[in-house]
């Protein structure tokens, strides 16, 4: 494996939930739930608390930290290993001036976008420079109603 040029250790999600989130969270289950019930809806019900099965599976499991690591070679995060060849171009977008989310569109992969997040102390200046001597930079990208989404609901 090369050695980094350039690493940081960003947490699995920007913003932590709340107690308050965690209980809008069971009102709305519940009503869904009971509204399946209620409707002779039975299916409903099931596939309601199987996908909430699944996403605290997935809460649980999964790493609070995420190493992402630019090389020679391409960006590693996660588990996953982003050649440079197939990055078509990289994007850097910010939130209220702070450094929000590392977005890359690859190229004939799945998903073509994939969106690597940022610290607030990360010296971005420094990680454009390594990028832009490998990949060319999207300087249009901008954050996107799901993006606000996302940050905005806490997923």
């Amino acid at each position: 494996m090369t050695t980094p040029l350039f690493s940081w250790t960003s947490p699995r999600t920007i913003t932590q939930k709340s107690p308050l989130w965690y209980l809008i969270a069971i009102i709305i289950v519940l009503t869904l739930v009971i509204y399946g019930i209620t409707q002779k809806l039975w299916i409903m019900p099931i596939v309601t608390l199987l996908f909430v099965w699944v996403y605290i599976l997935h809460e649980n499991n999964a790493p609070s930290t995420i190493l992402t690591e630019v090389t020679e070679a391409g960006i590693i995060s996660r588990w996953n290993f982003y050649d440079y060849a197939k990055i078509e171009s990289f994007a850097i977008l910010y939130v209220k001036d702070n450094p929000y989310i590392l977005r890359l569109h690859t190229i004939g992969n799945i998903p073509p976008i994939v969106d690597i997040y940022l610290t607030e102390w990360l010296d971005v200046v420094v990680l454009r420079d390594i990028l832009l001597t490998r990949v060319r930079e999207d300087t249009t990208a901008k954050i996107t109603f799901a993006d606000t989404m996302i940050h905005l609901l806490k997923l």
